[in-house]
């Protein structure tokens, strides 16, 4: 092979062909800045996922909404009791928005009415 002079259509259409490959290369790294973003954002999303479920494997437990019932255990007294599993999570004194009031009964009449 040796060198052969280009015509200036020859290198028109070469200018053509650079300048054209040099925009496929910008778009090709813009696509690759936006993957490589993308890539990012699930492969953090993946490490925290697992990060969860390896606390849980290592705690053998997780948090979850459990039902926690009051029962009055006596007049100053409140249990707190889970349901799922009956376990007493706490013994309490009774707040006074618990208290049961009495409420003043009203004596029959000896007479009713007909």
């Amino acid at each position: 092979m040796l060198p052969v002079p280009l015509t200036t259509d020859e290198l028109l259409a070469r200018g053509q062909r650079l300048a054209q490959l040099q925009r496929e290369l910008a778009a090709h790294a813009a696509k690759e800045s936006s993957v490589k973003k993308e890539l990012g954002k699930e492969k953090a999303r993946l490490e925290s996922e697992i990060c969860v479920f390896s606390n849980v494997i290592a705690d053998k437990a997780e948090y979850r909404e459990v039902e926690v019932q009051s029962e009055q255990k006596n007049k100053r007294t409140v249990l707190e009791v889970r349901s799922d599993s009956g376990e007493v999570l706490r013994d309490r004194a009774i707040r006074e928005d618990e208290l049961q009031e009495e409420l003043p009964l009203k004596e029959k009449d000896a007479n009713p009415p007909e």
